[in-house]
């Protein structure tokens, strides 16, 4: 059996397009080097979300091994196990919401006239 990561899986359904910073556009003499929230110490929103889809990762790995457990006998806890799921499941509608609104937001640039 191909064992397919949940990574892999996430970034099939969140497909957000690649914007380097040679695509950014100056409005009104802004300056993104210049500004304090460029330093190099801010994230930018491309890690942040890599960083919350491998948190997403976790949650579902924990959530798999609940279930395996409990399948097993291993934890007699149905409640442990469920909550386990159900944060999984909450974590990945939102990233789900978050990547529709991203889209949204994009397709909604790209309609802009300059």
């Amino acid at each position: 059996m191909k064992d397919i990561s949940f990574n892999s899986q996430l970034r099939a359904v969140v497909s957000l397009p690649d914007i380097s910073r040679a695509d950014t556009v100056k409005l009104g003499g802004y300056n993104p080097e210049a500004s304090e929230a460029a330093t190099t110490s801010s994230k930018s929103f491309g890690d942040f979300l890599q960083e919350y889809i491998s948190d997403i990762n976790k949650e579902q790995a924990k959530a798999d091994v609940a279930a395996v457990n409990l399948a097993t006998g291993k934890n007699k806890n149905i409640h442990e196990a469920m909550i386990q799921m159900e944060k999984a499941a909450l974590s990945f509608q939102l990233l789900v919401q978050v990547r529709n609104k991203a889209l949204d937001a994009y397709q909604e640039m790209m309609r802009m006239q300059v």
